[in-house]
C-alpha cells in the first residue's frame, strides 16, 4: 500500500514538474514571438523609405526615429532624439499636432493627414502622415509613419491649373464660334438681298436690252451673273456651315445605305448625260442626326461627280469597314485625286485643291463635313493621289437611339 501511494506521490511531482516545463517552454516561445515581432518592426523602422517617429504624446520629445527622418529633415540623431518637434520648428503650423493629439486620444490612430513640416533648410514640404496612439515604457507616444507628397501636390497642382485654363479656352473658343456663327449668318443674309437684285438687273439688261448691247457688253453681263451665282452659292454654303455647328442634333436610328442612294437619287437629277459608275456597298446603320448625315453624303458625293468629270468611265464606291467601337464609312471615286503633301488643309473652310474655274466649288464642302462628324463623335481624313483618285472616310461611334451628343 506504501509502495503505491509513493507511486502515486511520484507520478503527481512529475506531473507538476512537467506542467513547470510547459509553463516555462510557452514563455520562451513568447519572448521568442515578442522579440521576432520586434525585430521585424525595427527592421521595418530603419529600411522604410517613408519617415516613421516615436515621440511623447504630449510634450513632443522624440524617443526614436529611423534613418528615412533624417535623411528627409536635415537633422543628425543627437540633433534629434531628446528634443521636441516644437525646438526643431518642425511643424509649419503648430495647432496641427494639437490637432493630430485630440484625433490619437479620441480615436487611438489617424489616417493619410496631410499637413506641412519645416526641414532643417527651411524648406516646407507637404507630408501625408498616418499616426498611432502607442504605450511605450508606460508612456502614451505617438507612432507616425509620414511620406513626402510635395511632387504629388505640386503635379495635382500643376494639372488643377491645366484643366482650369483647358476650361477657361473652351468657354473662350464656345463663345467666339457662337459669335463667328452669328456674324457668318448676318453677313450671308445681308449679302443676299444686294446679289439678289445685281443678279435681277443683269437678267433684265440681257433680256430686255440685249438688241442695244454688243458682243462685249453682252459678255460681260454674262460675267456678272457667273459671278453672282458662284456668290450666291458661297453665301448658301457659310449658311450651311453656320448652321451645321448651332443646329440642335436628333439622335435616331439612320438607315445609312437607303440614305446614301436617296443622296444618289437626288444627285442624279444635277448630272443627267454623265455616265457615272455608281456602287453602294450594304451599309450598316447608324444612330445620327438624320438631316446632318444626309449633308455629308451630299457634299462628298457632290465633290466625287464633281472631281470625276474629266474621267471617261468614272467610277464612285460608298461602303464602310467596322469595328467594335465605330463604323468608318467612304465614299472613293477613280478622279483626278490629290497631292497628298496638300490634304493637311483639306477640311479648312475655303480651302480647294484644285481652282475654281476648273471644277468650280467654294472650299466649304468639306469643312462642313468635318463639322457634322466631329460633332457626332467621328473623324475625318482622306486618302488619294494624283490622277489615281481620292478616298474620304468619315467615322460615327456605334450608340443607340437617344444617346447625348452635344
Amino acid at each position: 500500500m506504501k509502495d503505491s501511494n509513493r507511486t502515486k506521490a511520484e507520478i503527481i511531482s512529475e506531473l507538476d514538474e512537467l506542467r513547470r516545463r510547459v509553463a516555462d517552454l510557452e514563455a520562451e516561445q513568447e519572448e521568442c514571438s515578442l522579440k521576432l515581432s520586434e525585430e521585424k518592426f525595427f527592421r521595418v523602422f530603419r529600411s522604410s523609405p517613408d519617415w516613421i517617429a516615436i515621440s511623447s504624446l504630449f510634450e513632443g520629445r522624440f524617443i526614436d526615429v529611423n534613418d528615412a527622418f533624417l535623411r528627409h529633415t536635415g537633422y543628425s540623431r543627437n540633433e534629434v532624439i531628446g528634443h521636441t518637434s516644437a525646438e526643431l520648428g518642425l511643424w509649419v503650423d503648430p495647432r496641427d499636432r494639437e490637432k493630430t493629439v485630440k484625433l490619437l486620444l479620441e480615436q487611438g490612430e489617424i489616417r493619410d493627414h496631410e499637413t506641412k513640416f519645416r526641414m532643417k533648410s527651411g524648406e516646407i514640404l507637404t507630408m501625408q502622415r498616418s499616426s498611432e496612439l502607442i504605450d511605450y515604457g508606460g508612456e502614451k507616444c505617438m507612432l507616425s509613419i509620414t511620406r513626402d507628397i510635395t511632387e504629388r501636390k505640386k503635379s495635382e497642382e500643376r494639372i488643377q491649373n491645366l484643366n482650369a485654363e483647358l476650361q477657361q479656352r473652351i468657354s473662350e473658343l464656345t463663345e467666339a464660334n457662337i459669335d463667328l456663327d452669328a456674324f457668318t449668318a448676318t453677313v450671308s443674309h445681308d449679302l443676299k438681298t444686294p446679289l439678289t437684285v445685281i443678279g435681277g438687273f443683269s437678267r433684265v439688261l440681257m433680256k430686255a436690252h440685249s438688241d442695244n448691247l454688243d458682243a462685249a457688253g453682252k459678255e460681260l453681263l454674262n460675267e456678272i451673273q457667273t459671278y453672282v451665282g458662284r456668290m450666291e452659292k458661297l453665301i448658301n454654303d457659310l449658311l450651311a456651315f453656320s448652321r451645321s455647328g448651332r443646329q440642335k442634333m436628333n439622335i435616331s436610328r439612320v438607315d445609312m445605305e437607303n440614305l446614301a442612294r436617296t443622296v444618289l437619287g437626288e444627285l442624279r437629277e444635277l448630272y443627267v448625260g454623265r455616265a457615272v459608275e455608281v456602287i453602294i456597298q450594304p451599309l450598316p446603320p447608324a444612330y445620327a442626326d438624320y438631316a446632318l448625315i444626309h449633308q455629308v453624303f451630299v457634299n462628298l458625293l457632290l465633290n466625287a461627280f464633281k472631281f470625276t468629270r474629266q474621267r471617261e468611265n468614272a467610277v464612285i464606291e460608298v461602303a464602310c469597314l467596322e469595328d467594335k467601337n465605330e463604323a468608318t464609312y467612304y465614299v472613293r471615286d477613280n478622279g483626278v485625286g490629290f497631292d497628298a503633301k496638300n490634304q493637311e488643309g483639306l477640311f479648312g473652310t475655303f480651302h480647294q485643291l484644285h481652282g475654281t474655274q476648273q471644277f468650280g466649288g467654294t472650299g466649304v464642302g468639306l469643312s462642313i463635313v468635318k463639322r457634322i462628324v466631329e460633332r457626332h463623335g467621328g473623324r475625318v481624313w482622306a486618302e488619294g493621289k494624283v490622277d489615281e483618285g481620292a478616298t474620304f472616310f468619315f467615322t460615327l461611334p456605334k450608340g443607340k437611339e437617344g444617346d447625348a451628343i452635344p
